[in-house]
Formats: structure tokens, sequence, C-alpha cells
């Protein structure tokens, strides 16, 4: 009868110390370049952030409009003028007898 091995263990079983790699300047040379780019990222979050902040109060102080001395009925009148005035421009064009 054969005797059974004994497993040995494998480089996998073994937990990492840590020191597979030195935080040395030569290694932290690579990531230099992306330095910028993530400064870059942060502005563009800030601006957009206060963009929408700023866009959402002026969407707020519009729709008090009525306060301001415009009222709906005003301002549907504007709204039926302009159609009004545009549909006399379209009906006064030439038409074309060639169909063309």
């Amino acid at each position: 009868m054969a005797k059974a091995k004994k497993n040995k263990k494998t480089t996998q079983s073994h937990k990492r110390t840590g020191s597979h790699q030195k935080r040395t300047p030569n290694f932290m040379k690579t990531y230099w370049p992306y330095l910028p780019m993530v400064v870059g990222a942060g502005i563009f979050i800030v601006v957009g952030v206060s963009w929408k902040i700023a866009h959402s109060n002026l969407a707020q102080n519009n729709n008090g409009q009525a306060a301001a001395g415009i009222s709906e009925k005003a301002l549907q009148q504007k709204i039926n003028a302009l159609e009004q005035k545009q549909s006399e421009v379209i009906n006064s064009r030439p038409q074309n007898p060639k169909g063309d």
C-alpha cells in the first residue's frame, strides 16, 4: 500500500505582507500626470452643481411672474397675438403656381 502524500502549501495560500511595492519617488512619479485630471474633474463638478443651483433659482423666480405684474391673461394675449402675426406672414406669401 502507498502512503498518502502530504499536501504542500502553494504560494497562493500565503498572505501578502505588503512589501511588494515601496512608495519611492520613482513609483509616485508615475501618478503625478493624473493629479491635474482629478483637480479638473473636481472643478467641473463644483461648477456643474453651482450652475444647477443658480438656474433652479431662476426657474423659481420665473414662476412668480404674476406677482411681478404679468398676469396669466396678459401673457396668453401676447402669445395669441404672436401666433396671429405668424399665421398672417405665412398666408401672405405668394403661392407658386408651378408647385415648386
